[in-house]
């Protein structure tokens, strides 16, 4: 799987999580900010991963440069 594709896929796995009711129109919130809202949650799933990776002592055998690559598949994702 790519980074692109499992950018996508996490951001997926948020959405939902936060899907925000409309409570003046009764419908959802429209889907640009329940993407926008669950690139957040990757994000900080993504830079948690990075953060413990980074932590540990041996580092050798993590696959740090795929979580930065999957960071940057996040964030270039169109809202």
């Amino acid at each position: 799987m790519s980074h692109e594709e499992k950018a996508k896929e996490l951001v997926e796995r948020f959405k939902p999580l936060v899907t925000i009711w409309d409570c003046y129109n009764d419908s959802p919130q429209d889907e640009k900010y329940i993407i926008e809202d669950a690139k957040k949650c990757a994000l900080i799933a993504v830079n948690l991963a990075i953060e413990a990776i980074e932590d540990c002592s041996v580092v050798a055998g993590f696959p740090l440069d795929d979580y930065k690559n999957l960071k940057t598949e996040i964030e270039k994702l169109n809202t």
